[in-house]
């Protein structure tokens, strides 16, 4: 049986920036970096999006079968189903300082209105004009529609996703900075 890899590079932009945070310091969200300090999109993160967006589409749960035959599911459901699609890691590349920007919030109740005792917290974020090209690889498995998939996927992109937790806060909304490019490799033949 040959086995066929779908290629999408997905050329993103954030032009408001992103907060693509990892960890809590203190009252400080930091944002996740690889092992040499570089700002970093987590291919978990946009995998889960990528899932939550292709579910809301379809008008399914994120826990459904047809959804789970593309992106996995959990222990113990579908039959251990792994994800044929594979999202790594991207390095950042901030549009403009280098350093992130640190930007202070506080919450507050959502029923009266009022800040929240010891709510202060900063969050970092790259600037405006952040870039990442992203690349996703997906394994064909039986007859499902891989390329129709894939498409799908693009049209998400295109249609307004938002990435990380931080929408609300003007942060990390997602444009194609090119037209996606796709490619697809028979790797049973030379």
């Amino acid at each position: 049986m040959p086995r066929i890899v779908h290629r999408v590079l997905l050329p993103l932009s954030f032009p408001s920036g992103l907060s693509a945070g990892e960890e809590k310091a203190g009252n400080r969200l930091v944002i996740a970096r690889d092992g040499r300090g570089r700002p970093v999109l987590r291919g978990t993160a946009l995998a889960g999006a990528l899932r939550h967006a292709y579910a809301r589409s379809r008008k399914l749960r994120h826990r459904d079968a047809s959804v789970a035959c593309w992106f996995g599911g959990a222990h113990g459901e579908f039959g251990d189903h792994s994800s044929p699609l594979f999202v790594p890691d991207t390095v950042l590349s901030p549009g403009g300082p280098a350093a992130p920007i640190l930007r202070t919030h506080h919450a507050h109740d959502r029923h009266t209105g009022a800040v929240l005792r010891n709510s202060l917290f900063a969050m970092e974020s790259l600037p405006p004009g952040t870039v990442a090209p992203v690349c996703l690889w997906l394994a064909e498995e039986g007859d499902l529609d891989a390329r129709g998939f894939l498409v799908a996927l693009v049209g998400l992109v295109r249609s307004g996703l938002v990435l990380g937790g931080h929408g609300a806060r003007g942060v990390g909304r997602v444009e194609l900075s090119r037209p996606a490019l796709y490619r697809r490799f028979d790797c049973s033949a030379l």
